[in-house]
């Protein structure tokens, strides 16, 4: 129980539990780099890539990677920004029509 001696900025508060929620799956392309979409800013950015390496029963090393985006933001596998950029310009226009 708490000290009702302490004032509450004394006290620690509990931080709020962040939940994530599983969105999707995607496969990672070789030599590509996943890029996201913000609509409100216009801008695409590189998303980064959390990778967990274990191994199987059978020996072999796996790897898999996580990345943490925001459901609002449109990703794409490209080889760079200005590519990504004519890829979401492209998705954006098939979603006008």
């Amino acid at each position: 129980m708490l000290d009702p001696k302490l004032s509450t900025e004394d006290r620690q508060q509990i931080p709020e539990k962040q939940e994530y929620k599983f969105i999707g799956s995607m496969r990672k392309r070789k030599g590509l780099t996943l890029f996201a979409w913000d609509p409100d800013k216009g801008q695409a950015y590189p998303v980064e890539l959390k990778s967990d390496s274990f191994l199987n029963v059978n020996g072999k090393l796996v790897t898999k990677h996580k990345a943490q985006i925001n459901p609002e933001h449109t990703m794409v596998w490209s080889l760079n920004k200005q590519n990504a950029i004519k890829k979401f310009i492209r998705f954006i226009n098939q979603q006008n029509l």
